[in-house]
C-alpha cells in the first residue's frame, strides 16, 4: 500500500466534482438535490412535454444514480438518457453521448452498458473513450454479466471496467491488477431505487460500475485533478484497508 495515496472515504462526499450518468434517465419521484443538468438523446420530436425529458421508463438510470448519489450526495449529476423504452440503444448514440459528456468538462462519466462486437468493430468507441483518458476523465464502465464474454468499452485499457461481486462495507471494493476488468464492487443482492417512486432488489455490475463511480467522486475530491492512472493506483493503495 502507498501511504501517500491513504484515503478515508467517510470524510468526503464529492463536491464539486461532476458526473455524467449515460443511461435511461432518472425517475424524479426520487428527489437528488445534485442534478445538475439532463440531456435527453431519444427525443426525435420538437413537440414534446417538458416533464418527458429524461424521464426513466425502465429503473436502470434511476438505479445507477441513486447509488452514486448516496455514496458521494455533493457530486454533479448530468444525466443523460440514450435508452427509453428497453436497454438497447445504437452505437451512433452511445458515441453522440460520450461526445457531450466530454465537451461539457464532465469528470467521471459512468456507463452502466457495454456493447459485444468484435474489437475491430468498435475502434470509433476507443477513440473517444481515449480521448477522454487524454482530458483527463475517468470512465467506468460495467463488464457483462454473461461468463466468459468480452464487453466494450469495460474492456479497453483507457476505460476502468468493473464487474459484480459481493461487497459488505459502503466504500468497499476488490482490485485485481493484470485483468483487463481490475476493479470488484458490490453487485450483488441489493435494495435500489426503482420507477415511480419505489425501490426494488436488484444485483449486476450495472450497479457495481455505479458504486465505485461513487467513490472514484470521492477520490478526486480528496485528490482533485488526479489523471486516470493516479486514480488507479490510489484506488490500488486503498481497497486493503477497507
Amino acid at each position: 500500500m502507498n501511504s501517500k495515496y491513504s484515503l478515508d472515504f467517510a470524510k468526503y462526499n464529492g463536491k464539486g466534482i461532476k458526473v455524467a450518468i449515460i443511461d435511461s434517465g432518472l425517475d424524479k419521484c426520487h428527489y437528488l438535490p445534485n442534478i445538475v443538468s439532463s440531456k435527453d438523446f431519444t427525443i426525435t420530436s420538437i413537440t414534446y412535454k417538458a416533464d418527458e425529458i429524461c424521464k426513466d421508463k425502465i429503473g436502470h438510470g434511476t438505479a445507477c444514480a441513486g447509488i452514486i448519489s448516496e455514496k458521494a450526495p455533493e457530486s454533479e449529476l448530468l444525466i443523460i438518457k440514450i435508452f427509453d423504452l428497453e436497454l438497447i440503444a445504437s452505437y451512433k448514440l452511445l458515441l453522440n453521448s460520450l461526445n457531450y459528456a466530454i465537451e461539457e468538462g464532465v469528470h467521471i462519466i459512468n456507463l452502466s452498458l457495454g456493447v459485444y462486437e468484435d474489437f475491430n468493430k468498435v475502434k470509433k468507441l476507443y477513440d473517444i473513450c481515449q480521448y477522454a483518458y487524454d482530458k483527463n476523465i475517468i470512465i467506468v464502465s460495467a463488464a457483462t454479466n454473461l461468463e466468459g464474454k468480452y464487453s466494450y468499452p469495460a474492456n479497453f485499457d483507457n476505460v476502468l471496467g468493473v464487474t459484480s461481486g459481493k461487497i459488505d462495507c459502503k466504500y468497499g471494493y476488490n482490485f485485481r491488477q493484470n485483468n483487463s476488468v481490475e476493479l470488484i464492487a458490490k453487485g450483488d443482492w441489493q435494495r435500489v431505487n426503482w420507477l415511480m417512486g419505489k425501490s426494488v432488489f436488484r444485483s449486476g455490475s450495472s450497479l457495481a460500475a455505479s458504486h465505485i463511480t461513487g467513490i472514484i467522486s470521492l477520490v478526486l475530491q480528496a485528490f482533485p485533478n488526479s489523471d486516470p492512472e493516479k486514480v488507479k493506483k490510489i484506488l490500488l493503495s486503498n481497497f486493503n484497508s477497507i
